[in-house]
């Protein structure tokens, strides 16, 4: 029999009552741990004589032997005094060195299969090098580790070799932060509680679906809670996680993260409130969609996130089953999107603003399309200091992408030419500032653009190309902005400021010659008075002959805009060579100093080509170089300058020059009015107005 000393009361040891007096004649029993069996122990470490059951101490309160354990035996000891009165109870004991209470500790250490886990053993305090931390307190490790949650405590696969929906969703049941160490993890899991998903970095920790016909993960709307409208209120957190499907980019399968539902066609009560999600540093690659909101799924922010090759980076609609959420409320900050066949498509009630601050939009076959469907009263959606490039026509080259298209409730498909920017639908308001502004076509009805301190191209180069087409009623207004090959010309453009356009100031280099515009929205509107003084105006609804190099008598047709009739001229390049000019003498007036002036007039060119200039004898153009970007449309042109030192100007009125090609164009409403203030002349240009 192998014994052991006894690490209570082995050898030596003296007990003392409650009051610290010796306990002479005080009685000590030995059980087995946790019970009320006598357990025997020995005088030696020979085991051949046994200690009495109880063990009597004598009058100094000692211990007349040592106390041998039995190896592997573990033990409970009580003491009393010597009227039989409880002093205390020892248990659990076991002989120094055993060995076989040691592999039994070292099992409890190890055990993972209850609640009473070997962790609890173990003590924490948060230190350094230095030694512990001012402050920290002590815990034991099992608490440590509860203070967030693994998937791989759950079961989770880090190779992507298996399906670890449950192990991920038993994870996130937990209410806690959920880690994803290093590794990929295929899943298709619905999440539907406030809870943060965090990894190790989203190229290390990656998500992918298990089964492609549904989304990686799903975010549901949680029960209404209290307060009531507590669902508008933060919800969850996603960071440093990649989201990764199949293919690359027209090929892409899959979707990463999506509201409310898998399909927009899956809407189920209160889908549209799954909801305001905030995204750090997340990458979203190679999927159909990287993130979808299906039914407006409004108020998520993505900061420093990145969607390549994606076919739909970001998919937004409207809740178009419901009508019951707009699709805005979605912010970007410091992210990235490139080669996706459309980084962002918008399409519904847009609602809410959508912004992009300090973006870097590249190399995607269309960058951004918007189609609000009707929506009064959406806030202007707003692209600031991002960097635009290489997009649409110029990583394209004049083909065409195919997108949804969506009718009500049913979808289709859409083959439109590539851009950067496409604005579709109607009633869009719409803000670039501090970016490029490249490329873009307004499809739409009754869309503004304003795009302020911007660069543009009018040709492809650095990444830009001209613009497409604006529709009739739709207007793009650039208020100052920089090029490094000109401003693209297209009806519905009007131009502010632009500190190159010398040729726009009644004198040429005049310091207080500001707000200038050449092409502008188109005039609808015509009023009686309008508190202003009217220098000149031609109606163009009678026959007119020009004066100057050549008279071009105007033939009176049917198919103007403000007035029903207008003047058609047609000239050959042998009657009217290049350089000729035939100048409208019922337009020509003087300017006087300390004055601003508005020249107004509608424009077609119908064959050929001509240059509308604005004209001054003697000092040259004041206004030139305007054509129709296109044949066959109806244009509104419009200059506003201020008449500075050098005047008056006694000659001033619309020429007509040759191109030296056979042309024939059409002239409207010109006007020239006379204002005192820059403000009062600016709320007229931009009032799209004619006056009689």
């Amino acid at each position: 029999m192998i014994v052991n000393l006894s690490l209570f009361a082995g050898a030596g040891w003296q007990f003392f009552d409650n009051n610290g007096v010796p306990l002479a004649g005080g009685l000590l029993y030995t059980y087995a741990a946790g019970t009320t069996t006598p357990l025997t122990t020995y005088t030696s470490n020979i085991a051949n004589v046994a200690n009495s059951n109880p063990i009597v101490l004598n009058s100094a309160g000692r211990l007349d032997n040592e106390i041998w354990l039995t190896e592997g035996n573990s033990y409970k000891f009580i003491l009393k005094d010597s009227n039989n009165v409880l002093i205390g109870t020892y248990d659990n004991i076991f002989g120094a060195n055993d060995q076989t209470a040691l592999t039994t500790f070292e099992a409890t250490l190890a055990n993972s299969s209850n609640v009473a886990l070997g962790d609890n053993l173990v003590g924490f305090r948060q230190s350094n090098v230095n030694g512990v931390l001012a402050g920290a307190v002590g815990k034991t490790v099992h608490q440590k580790f509860q203070e967030y949650i693994s998937v791989l405590d759950f079961g989770a696969d880090p190779t992507g070799a298996a399906d670890s929906s449950t192990a991920i969703s038993n994870a996130i049941s937990t209410g806690k932060a959920v880690y994803f160490p290093k590794g990929t993890y295929l899943c298709n899991v619905s999440i539907n509680n406030k809870t943060i998903l965090f990894g190790d970095g989203s190229t290390a920790s990656i998500i992918k679906p298990y089964s492609y016909s549904s989304p990686a993960f799903i975010y549901t709307f949680a029960a209404m809670q209290s307060p009531v409208y507590s669902y508008w209120n933060y919800h969850s957190v996603v960071r440093d996680l990649g989201f990764q499907g199949t293919g690359s980019n027209t090929s892409a399968t899959g979707i990463g993260f999506s509201f409310g539902s898998g399909s927009p066609t899956s809407y189920t009560t209160n889908a549209e409130l799954a909801n305001n999600v905030q995204f750090y540093n997340c990458q979203f690659s190679n999927l159909n969609k990287g993130v979808q909101f299906p039914f407006g799924n409004i108020g998520s922010a993505f900061y420093s996130c990145g969607f390549q090759n994606n076919y739909y980076g970001v998919y937004n609609i409207s809740n178009l089953v419901a009508n019951t959420m707009h699709a805005g409320c979605k912010y970007f900050y410091n992210g990235e999107m490139s080669g996706n066949v459309c980084a962002l498509y918008c399409y519904g009630a847009l609602g809410g603003s959508i912004m992009f601050r300090d973006t870097i939009i590249e190399t995607n076959s269309m960058g951004m399309y918007f189609n609000n469907i009707g929506e009064a009263y959406n806030a202007p959606i707003t692209f600031d200091g991002c960097w635009i490039e290489a997009n649409g026509q110029v990583e394209n080259a004049g083909s065409t992408v195919t997108i949804d298209k969506w009718t009500g409730y049913s979808l289709s498909t859409q083959t439109i030419t590539a851009n950067t920017f496409v604005f579709d639908g109607t009633t869009g308001q719409y803000t670039i500032s501090n970016s490029w502004f490249v490329d873009f076509a307004v499809l739409g009805t009754n869309i503004v653009i304003t795009a302020q301190t911007c660069h543009t191209e009018k040709t492809p180069s650095n990444g830009g190309a001209p613009i497409t087409a604006i529709s009739n009623t739709s207007s793009v207004v650039f208020n100052n902005p920089a090029t490094n090959y000109g401003i693209p010309l297209a009806k519905g453009l009007k131009v502010l400021n632009y500190p190159t356009l010398a040729s726009c100031n009644v004198s040429p280099g005049a310091s207080a010659a500001t707000g200038r515009s050449w092409l502008t929205k188109p005039r609808t509107n015509l009023v009686s008075n309008y508190g202003f003084t009217k220098q000149a105006v031609e109606y163009f609804t009678s026959s007119i002959t020009t004066v100057g190099s050549i008279a071009l008598v105007g033939a009176v047709i049917s198919d103007g805009v403000i007035f029903n009739t207008c003047n058609q001229f047609t000239a050959t390049a042998a009657a009217f060579p290049s350089g000729s000019h035939a100048i409208v003498s019922s337009t020509v007036t003087s300017m006087s100093d300390g004055y601003w002036y508005v020249v107004t007039f509608d424009a077609k060119q119908n064959t050929g080509l001509v240059i509308f200039n604005v004209w001054n004898e003697g000092t040259g153009m004041i206004a030139t170089v305007a054509t129709c970007p296109s044949l066959g449309d109806w244009y509104s042109f419009g200059m506003m300058a201020y008449c500075d030192s050098g005047g008056p100007y006694s000659s001033v009125g619309l020429d007509m020059a040759s191109t030296g090609v056979d042309s024939q164009w059409e002239v409207s409403a010109y006007q020239i009015n006379k204002f005192s203030s820059l403000s009062d002349a600016q709320a007229f240009l931009d009032g799209g107005v004619y006056t009689l």
